[in-house]
């Protein structure tokens, strides 16, 4: 999310309205008798003048910072979650991990492009007689941050980027299963687990944009996916020494593709551990 939200325009707000409020009670009280909410007057009318300037320069401020100086739009993320959708490509089934960008403001977003700047495959791996986590960097040394593919492939333009109108949505298709893992860029496929397989990929999105037409203070998404066939390889295509049939395979393939997309830290995440684990045993 941008770095002002919600909850600080509200106190903002309170604190200007509270203010004046306090500042024409206190006022009023020297003309009629009413009870006063502080005992002397003056005292009234100074502290809620001083709240009334208190409030109203810090939201100036937050204006000239948000608009003027460097635009820091209010965006929330929202993953799809385990909700990921699911398609079919040539008879194969495959999911989406997609990405809602959410404009709260008044204003649009416009040239917004989304920068997939590092990416990690977590990876369960023999050593020492046991099973341990490890980090496998999916990008190597020659990777150039590449942009993101936009779902609302319509609205982009020639250099990939799509305006976000006020109180609405664009989404970002971050990677899907189609014949493996792998991250929608703009250059193309970058396919993950090519050396050893990997079900979790941890990631970090910089979104980039102008707002007023000025360049916008980046704002940044941490996230992770976890992407697997749940189904025994060995049962993907046999099962109880007989030949699937084609809507057998099928079937299995809806019902046993598992996809958890989620921000934050997955080594906090129980269902992500819980899945690692199984798949190691």
């Amino acid at each position: 999310m941008g770095a002002i939200g919600k909850p600080t325009q509200i106190i903002q707000a309170v604190g200007a309205v509270a203010g004046a409020l306090l500042t024409a009670y206190s006022w009023v009280t020297t003309f009629y008798s009413l009870p006063a909410i502080i005992q002397d007057w003056r005292w009234g009318i100074g502290l809620g003048l001083v709240l009334f300037v208190f409030a109203a320069s810090w939201i100036l401020l937050d204006l000239h910072s948000r608009y003027v100086w460097w635009p820091r739009p209010y965006i929330t993320f929202y993953p799809t979650n385990e909700e990921c959708m699911g398609f079919f490509d040539k008879g194969e089934f495959y999911k989406v991990a997609q990405l809602e960008v959410f404009n709260h403001e008044s204003l649009e977003i416009t040239g917004c492009f989304a920068t997939l700047i590092s990416a990690d495959d977590i990876s369960f791996s023999p050593k020492e007689g046991t099973r341990k986590l490890q980090l496998i960097p999916f990008m190597d040394s020659d990777y150039k941050p590449d942009k993101l593919n936009w779902s609302e492939t319509a609205d982009v333009n020639d250099q990939h980027e799509i305006t976000i109108p006020p109180q609405d949505a664009r989404h970002i298709d971050v990677a899907d299963t189609l014949k493996g893992f792998h991250y929608n860029l703009r250059k193309g496929e970058v396919k993950a687990g090519e050396i050893i397989p990997s079900r979790l990929h941890a990631f970090r999105i910089r979104i980039d944009g102008h707002v007023n037409g000025r360049a916008m203070k980046p704002c940044y998404f941490n996230g992770y996916i976890f992407s697997s066939l749940m189904i025994n390889p060995k049962e993907a295509f046999i099962k109880n020494g007989r030949i699937k049939r084609k809507e057998e395979i099928l079937r299995d393939q809806i019902e046993e593709t598992k996809m958890i997309f989620r921000s934050g830290d997955w080594e906090k995440d129980r269902d992500i551990a819980g899945y690692l684990q199984m798949k190691a045993d």
